[in-house]
C-alpha cells in the first residue's frame, strides 16, 4: 500500500490581509427625501435617485400651474435619518426654468442635488363656454335647457320651451347670449377636490332665463344649475360631482347643491324610466329625489312642475382657459 503524506501548513492570523476600510451605518449615508409636498401640488411627489451616479436625483411632481413660476412654495419636506436640506417648509423655489434644484445632505457630509420638474395639473371643467341649445319634443322647443319628469310609469323628456305658454315671461332662449367663464384656484388633496370660482355672464340682451310657472310657482331651484353672475365650485376628482357655492361662502362650506358634469354621449339617468338624453359636447346634470307620484295635474305640469326627476343645462366649450379678465369680472 502506498503511503499518502499530507503537509498541512499552518499560517498565522497575522498574515492574513484584514479589510481596513471602516463600516458606515448604511442610514447616515441616506440622503433620499421621505416626501416632499410644494404649494398647489396634486398627487404625491415621484422621487427617486440615480445610483450610477449617487450624487444626483430627480423629483417629478404635478401642479396646478403656478401664478408666479418663479415663487412656489414648499408646503412640506421630510428627510431620512439625520439628513438635512438647504430647503424647508416654507422655502420658495424658482421653476421659471422648467425645473429646479435644491441638496440634500446626509449625517456623513455626502450630498445628493435633486432636479424637480413638473407636470401641470388639467382641470376638465376649466374653461369659456355658450349655451347650447337642444331638441326637445319639437325642432322650435329648442333651449338650452331640459327636463325628465312625471310620475310613476308616465314619464316624459322635454324641454320648457316645448312648453312655453305655461311659463311667465317665457323664452329660455334669452341665456343663449351668455358666456360661462370656470376658472381653477386649486386642489385639496385631503378631500380629493379640485375648486374654483364661475362666471355667467349676461350677453348683449342683459337678461338671463327665468323659470316661474303660470301659477307662479319659482322652480329656479331646479332649473337653474349655473348661477347669475358668480359663484364657486368644487369638483370631485373621482366622480365629476361638483358642488357649487355661493360666492360669498370663501371657504365653500355650505354648498347650493350638487350636479354631475356629463361630456359628449347618451345618458339614461337611473330614475328616468329608460329616457335617455343625448349629450352633444357637455351638460350639467342634477337628479331629485321622489316619490314622483304627483297626480293633481294630468296636464304640462305633471312633467315639467311637478315630479321633476332630472333636469339639464347644455353648454359647448369655447376655449380651454376661463376669460382673461375673469379675476376683474369677479372683483366688480
Amino acid at each position: 500500500m502506498a503511503m499518502v503524506t499530507v503537509f498541512l501548513v499552518t499560517l498565522s492570523c497575522d498574515d492574513i490581509k484584514r479589510n481596513q476600510e471602516p463600516l458606515v451605518d448604511p442610514w447616515t449615508r441616506e440622503r433620499t427625501p421621505a416626501s416632499l409636498t410644494l404649494a398647489g401640488q396634486v398627487g404625491t411627489a415621484t422621487i427617486s435617485n440615480d445610483w450610477r451616479n449617487d450624487d444626483k436625483g430627480t423629483i417629478a411632481v404635478t401642479l396646478v400651474t403656478p401664478e408666479d413660476p418663479a415663487s412656489v412654495k414648499v408646503e412640506e419636506i421630510t428627510l431620512q435619518y439625520n439628513a438635512t436640506a438647504n430647503i424647508q417648509a416654507g422655502s420658495v423655489l424658482d421653476f421659471s426654468s422648467g425645473s429646479a434644484q435644491f441638496v440634500v445632505t446626509a449625517e456623513t457630509g455626502e450630498t445628493r442635488t435633486y432636479t424637480i420638474t413638473y407636470d401641470p395639473f388639467i382641470e376638465t371643467l376649466e374653461g369659456t363656454y355658450a349655451f347650447e341649445s337642444i331638441k326637445g319634443l319639437d325642432d322650435w322647443g329648442k333651449c338650452p335647457y331640459s327636463v325628465i319628469g312625471g310620475w310613476d310609469g308616465n314619464v316624459t323628456y322635454s324641454t320648457p320651451n316645448d312648453k312655453s305658454w305655461q311659463w311667465k315671461d317665457y323664452g329660455f332662449d334669452k341665456d343663449n347670449d351668455n358666456t360661462v367663464s370656470i376658472k381653477l384656484e386649486g386642489v385639496d388633496n385631503a378631500k380629493g377636490v379640485s375648486y374654483g370660482t364661475m362666471l355667467n355672464l349676461a350677453g348683449e340682451n342683459g337678461k338671463y332665463a327665468t323659470f316661474i310657472w303660470t301659477d307662479g310657482t319659482d322652480l329656479t331651484s331646479y332649473y337653474r344649475i349655473i348661477p347669475e353672475g358668480k359663484s364657486r365650485w368644487a369638483r370631485d376628482t373621482k366622480t365629476n360631482v361638483v358642488s357649487i357655492y355661493a360666492y360669498e361662502d370663501t371657504n365653500r362650506e355650505n354648498p347650493l347643491y350638487t350636479t354631475t358634469m356629463l361630456t359628449a354621449g347618451q345618458f339614461a339617468p337611473d330614475n328616468a324610466e329608460g329616457k335617455k338624453i343625448t349629450v352633444p359636447h357637455f351638460a350639467f346634470y342634477r337628479q331629485f329625489p321622489g316619490p314622483y307620484n304627483d297626480h293633481s295635474d294630468t296636464g304640462d305640469a305633471r312633467f315639467q312642475k311637478n315630479n321633476i326627476r332630472d333636469t339639464f343645462t347644455f353648454l359647448n366649450k369655447t376655449d380651454e382657459g376661463p376669460l382673461d379678465n375673469h379675476n376683474d369680472l369677479l372683483s366688480e
